[in-house]
């Protein structure tokens, strides 16, 4: 996962919130600072990639993930 940001103050945040969402299963990734991010004004960018039928079952999950 790649997370693109405009005001790099703002990387603990991104962070609390990935950790918030994946807990236990943190994907690796890159937090990048840029300068300006399309469309203007944007102050953040994803980039990930996503695996079905991993077998991995989120937590409370019946399905697959």
């Amino acid at each position: 996962m790649f997370l693109f940001i405009t005001d790099t103050r703002m990387g603990r945040v991104f962070t609390g919130i990935r950790r918030e969402y994946f807990k236990d299963r943190f994907p690796a990734s890159a937090l990048i600072g840029v300068s300006a991010l399309m469309p203007l004004n944007a102050l953040i960018e994803i980039q990930a990639t996503a695996v079905l039928g991993s077998g991995y079952r989120a937590a409370g999950s019946a399905t697959p993930v």
